[in-house]
C-alpha cells in the first residue's frame, strides 16, 4: 500500500512545527556532549524548559497576535532563538580571532544580528512558497545535527569518555593490610593552606626565609622544605593526596575553569582515604570549598560557576549574567561603575570563608583537646583559602580593604603567608596541648604561587 506524495509532504510539513524548538534542543544536546554529567542538574532542566517556552512564545506572538502567518512565524521564531542561544559563542569566537575589537563588541554584534534578521524578514515575509522550502531545509539540517550530537554522546558513553569513566581511570585500587584491632587509632588533622609556596621559592623570589619550618621541626614535625605539587588545580592536588597516588591523565584538566574544577570534585568525593577511614569507624569534621556547592559557588566572580551559568553565558543572557559585560555597557551609557561593588562583595565573602575555616578548627580543637579515651577516632579536614589571592589581610590578619583581586600582588601574597604562619603556630599549640590522644597533624599547600 503506497502513501500519496501529497500526504508525505503534509506529514513532513508537520515536522516544521518543531523548527522554533530545534535550536534549543541542539544547544542543550551540544552542551551535554561537551560536559556530559556536569549539566545533568535541575537548574539546567528548568533552563531548557524556559528557553523552549521562550521560542514558543515568539511563535505565538508572531502568528496569533501579529498575524504574520505560520511559515513566517516559524522562520522568525527559529531565527531569533538561534541568535539568542549562540550569541555568546559567536562573540567568544570573534574574541579569539583578535581581528578587530569592533567585531566582538556587544553593541556592534546586536546591531549586525538585528540588521540581518530585519533584511531576511523583509525579503521572505510574503513569499510563503520559499519560506516553506527554507523551513523544511532548516528542519532537516537541525534534526541531522541533533542526531549527530546524540551519536557523539553514545560514543562517549560506550567508549568510556564520560566524567565518571575518566575519573575512575585516574586512580587505581589500593590494598590495605588488616589492622590490629587492639591498637588505638589516631585522630587525624589535615590542613590545606591554599597556594602556599615552598621554602626555596619564598627565599628565591621574595627573599623571605620561612621560619615556620624551624618552628614545626622543634615541635616534632617532619618537614619537607622543597616540596612541589604535581597539580596547580586545587581539587586535583588534594584528590591526589587523598587517593594516595598520582592521577593518570589529570594533566589535561589543569586549565582553570569551572568544568575542570567539577571534574576534579568527582575524584575528591569518592577518594580512597575517606573510604578507608569510614570502614575504620572514623568520624569526620570537614570544612572546605570542596565539600558543598554553596562554598564552591559562594565566592562570586572569584569562585566556581554552576553549569547553568556556563550555559547562560553562551547565550545573549551573558549581557546581564556576566557582571563585567553589564558594567561595560553601563559605562558606555554613562551609568555608575558598579564593578567595584561586585568585586568588594566577592572579596568580603572570601574573607568570611577564611574566618569560618578558623572557627571550624578552633571549635574542633577546643572540643577534642580532652576527648575521652574510648571516643571514636576523628578525621578533621580544614581548608584555608590562604595565602591564595585575593590578598585581603596583612601579616597580622587585619583586613586591608584593598579592592584589587589581582593574583600577581607579590607583597600581598607574602603578607598572607606570614599570617598563615601565625595560624599554623596557633593551631599547633592548641592541638599539642592535649597529650591524652594520639594525633597525626598535617599542614600542606595544595600548590604554590602560580602567577609567573
Amino acid at each position: 500500500m503506497s502513501i500519496p506524495a501529497s500526504s508525505q509532504k503534509e506529514s513532513f510539513h508537520n515536522f516544521t512545527y518543531l523548527l522554533p524548538f530545534l535550536p534549543v534542543i541542539f544547544f542543550f544536546s551540544n552542551n551535554i556532549t561537551r560536559f556530559i554529567e556536569h549539566v545533568f542538574t535541575l537548574e539546567v532542566l528548568y533552563l531548557f524548559i524556559f528557553y523552549s517556552l521562550f521560542s514558543f512564545f515568539i511563535f505565538i506572538c508572531s502568528n496569533k497576535i501579529l498575524k504574520w502567518g505560520i511559515p513566517f512565524s516559524l522562520f522568525l521564531s527559529y531565527l531569533l532563538s538561534l541568535v539568542f542561544l549562540f550569541f555568546g559563542l559567536i562573540q567568544d569566537y570573534l574574541f579569539q580571532l583578535k581581528i578587530s575589537l569592533l567585531l566582538s563588541n556587544t553593541l556592534f554584534l546586536l546591531a549586525c544580528f538585528s540588521s540581518v534578521i530585519l533584511l531576511l524578514s523583509i525579503q521572505l515575509k510574503n513569499n510563503k512558497k520559499k519560506l516553506k522550502t527554507i523551513n523544511r531545509f532548516l528542519t532537516i539540517l537541525f534534526l541531522a545535527l541533533i542526531v549527530f550530537e546524540s551519536g557523539v554522546l553514545c560514543y562517549k558513553i560506550i567508549f568510556g569518555k564520560t566524567i565518571a569513566a575518566i575519573t575512575n581511570k585516574m586512580t587505581a585500587p589500593i590494598q590495605f593490610n588488616v589492622r590490629d584491632s587492639t591498637k588505638e587509632l589516631p585522630d587525624i588533622y589535615y590542613f590545606i593552606f591554599d597556594s602556599y609556596t615552598n621554602r626555596p621559592a619564598l627565599k628565591k623570589y621574595w627573599s623571605y626565609d620561612n621560619d615556620i619550618y624551624d618552628f614545626l621541626n622543634n615541635k616534632g614535625f617532619f618537614t619537607v622544605d622543597a616540596a612541589t605539587s604535581n597539580y596547580k588545580s586545587t581539587p586535583y592536588s588534594i584528590s591526589s593526596v587523598l587517593n594516595l597516588q598520582y592521577l593518570k591523565g589529570a594533566a589535561g584538566y589543569q586549565h582553570t575553569n569551572s568544568s575542570n574544577f567539577l571534574t576534579g570534585l568527582w575524584l575528591y568525593r569518592n577518594n580512597i582515604l575517606y573510604n578507608f577511614l569510614k570502614k575504620n569507624d572514623y568520624t569526620f569534621s570537614n570544612f572546605s570549598q570542596l565539600e558543598n556547592e554553596k562554598l564552591q559557588t559562594g565566592f562570586g566572580f572569584l569562585g566556581v560557576e554552576k553549569p547553568v551559568t556556563w550555559l547562560r553565558k553562551q547565550t545573549m543572557e551573558r549581557i546581564y549574567v556576566d557582571p563585567w559585560m553589564w558594567n561595560k555597557l553601563n559605562r558606555i551609557f554613562g551609568g555608575n561603575k558598579s564593578d567595584e561593588a561586585i568585586t568588594i562583595k566577592s572579596m568580603k565573602i572570601f574573607d568570611s570563608y577564611n574566618k569560618n575555616a578558623l572557627a571550624h578548627i578552633q571549635s574542633n580543637c577546643n572540643s577534642y583537646v580532652k576527648r575521652y579515651n574510648n571516643a571514636p577516632p576523628l578525621f578533621c579536614f580544614t581548608h584555608f583559602m590562604l595565602p591564595h589571592n585575593p590578598y585581603l589581610v596583612d601579616e597580622n590578619g587585619n583586613y586591608t580593604g584593598i579592592s584589587n583581586p589581582d593574583g600577581e600582588n607579590m607583597n600581598g601574597y607574602l603578607g598572607q603567608v606570614k599570617y598563615a604562619n601565625q595560624l599554623i603556630r596557633q593551631i599547633t599549640n592548641c592541638l599539642l596541648s592535649d597529650t591524652t590522644r594520639k594525633k597525626i597533624i598535617i599542614f600542606q599547600g595544595d600548590h604554590g604561587y602560580r602567577h609567573y
